[in-house]
């Protein structure tokens, strides 16, 4: 009796279910996203080891935080907001490498896989389809006011920003909490503004980057980087994700939430174990 592939319905050609690689547009942003970490984690270290202004160490933070907006930018204006926005998913990493402390325990492990189904997701669901807006209203409106906080938070003394928290008896870990989405939403409101103001986000960028720099270095007053910044991450993921929904719209919903989820359970679970 002779057998053939015909007869028990086996083919020879297997294609690929269409949409579940991600496009080359996708990759290329994500590259150039993660690109602008390392540059952002140099430019919040040397902030905080002297945030004089026009210290040396100040000069060297405020270079670094340009030449990141301007990958951003590039980023943004090649392949879109939300994928290049969500690539910095690896920030966490990339501090415990800036630390030494990155080992491939079971933790990281875990954690490491969590966030590659994040940026795969994201990878896969951020694919332009409508330019809804080329801006957010909200972004504009909490933009203006992380500005006038940070503008009375440089006017006044160094330490009253402490000072004030202290006296409304707030947790350190609050603390920490508000201040880091603070830097947050001025961040992901000035990379959203790259749609309609093109190559003056960075200009912008310049002149606000009191408003990233100043809150993150109270931050690191409550508790130490391997803290503040997977929670500036899981803020930079949120809130970027509903700017992206204003500004742009997409078919799948689901892989939204699958990303986020993952995203968010990456940088905490490492946080969990320890």
């Amino acid at each position: 009796m002779q057998w053939s592939f015909g007869d028990i319905g086996i083919e020879e050609n297997f294609e690929i279910p269409p949409g579940a690689i991600p496009s080359a547009n996708s990759v290329k942003g994500m590259i150039i996203g993660c690109a602008s970490a390392p540059l952002l984690l140099v430019s919040i270290y040397f902030f905080k080891a002297n945030s004089v202004f026009f210290s040396k160490e100040y000069f060297i933070s405020l270079i670094s935080y340009v030449c990141a907006l301007f990958v951003l930018y590039v980023g943004i204006s090649w392949y879109h907001f939300p994928i290049v926005i969500s690539s910095l998913q690896i920030l966490p990493f990339v501090n415990q490498v800036f630390m030494g402390s990155f080992s491939l325990n079971i933790e990281n492990c875990i954690s490491i896989c969590l966030g590659v189904v994040s940026m795969y997701s994201a990878a896969l669901v951020y694919v332009v389809k409508v330019n809804i807006s080329t801006y957010s209203t909200v972004a504009v409106v909490l933009f203006i006011v992380c500005g006038l906080i940070t503008l009375v938070r440089v006017l006044d003394s160094g330490m009253s920003t402490r000072r004030h928290l202290d006296k409304m008896r707030l947790s350190d870990l609050l603390c920490m909490v508000l201040l880091t989405l603070e830097a947050s939403v001025e961040f992901v409101s000035l990379c959203s503004f790259a749609i309609s103001l093109k190559g003056s986000m960075v200009l912008l960028g310049t002149l606000a980057s009191a408003c990233f720099l100043l809150p993150l270095e109270k931050a690191l007053y409550y508790y130490p980087a391997s803290a503040v910044i997977p929670v500036l991450t899981i803020f930079i993921r949120l809130f970027g994700a509903f700017l992206s929904h204003q500004l742009f719209m997409y078919e799948s919903k689901t892989l939204v939430w699958v990303s986020l989820t993952t995203g968010i359970l990456s940088v905490l679970f490492p946080l969990i174990m320890s």
